[in-house]
């Protein structure tokens, strides 16, 4: 008498997430961070963030900010400078600094990196990533000497805001913060230190 043929129970399909946690079919480059979430950084780091170097109307976290037509990898740092100071003329380098959650699927991260150390260089502002913190094997981890930025490990992942307003779902990466300071490290604290969101209460 043969053996009864035992059929194999289907594995559940895992849902894939993208960087900002959204599921196939709704994944854009145009997430909002949680304003709570850009106030910890904030005060974790000693800063006021004054402009959005990526963003458009509907998602900019900052009073200032360049959107995909103002281009801001090709802008020259004193472009930018001008932008800034046009719109908030008293601007404080003790204080004040550049936030850029970038766009993770049209340009890469490269470009970006390379861009926010020029410009925290030139126009003597902190130039402040919020970075995709499981991708630090990536070519764009290792573009600029380590004495240049501090690193910022924040603990609980983030749920960023979808295009439409909505919480988004759990990403599938944890996040870091990559200042880069310019000239002024006495704001921007150590070297590296840890982000606990609970502390914080967002």
């Amino acid at each position: 008498m043969s053996a009864p043929v035992v059929l194999a129970k289907p594995k559940a399909q895992k849902v894939s997430r993208s960087n900002r946690g959204s599921l196939p079919g709704e994944d854009s480059d145009e997430w909002r961070t949680p304003l709570p979430v850009l106030r910890a950084i904030e005060r974790h780091l000693g800063v006021h963030f004054i402009a959005d170097m990526a963003a458009d109307r509907h998602n900019s976290v900052c009073p200032i900010y360049f959107t995909r037509e103002d281009d801001t990898l090709a802008m020259n740092a004193g472009s930018i400078r001008d932008r800034i100071r046009d719109s908030l003329p008293a601007v404080d380098p003790q204080k004040h600094a550049l936030f850029c959650n970038p766009p993770y699927k049209a340009t890469g991260l490269a470009a970006w990196i390379q861009k926010g150390a020029a410009v925290s260089k030139w126009i003597d502002l902190p130039w402040v990533f919020l970075l995709p913190a499981s991708r630090t094997e990536q070519p764009w981890m290792h573009l600029r000497p380590a004495h240049e930025f501090n690193l910022t490990l924040v603990k609980h992942r983030i749920a960023y805001i979808r295009p439409d307003g909505t919480p988004g779902t759990r990403p599938n990466h944890p996040s870091m913060v990559m200042a880069f300071p310019g000239e002024n490290r006495r704001i921007l604290g150590g070297r590296f230190s840890l982000l606990n969101r609970e502390k914080e209460g967002t």
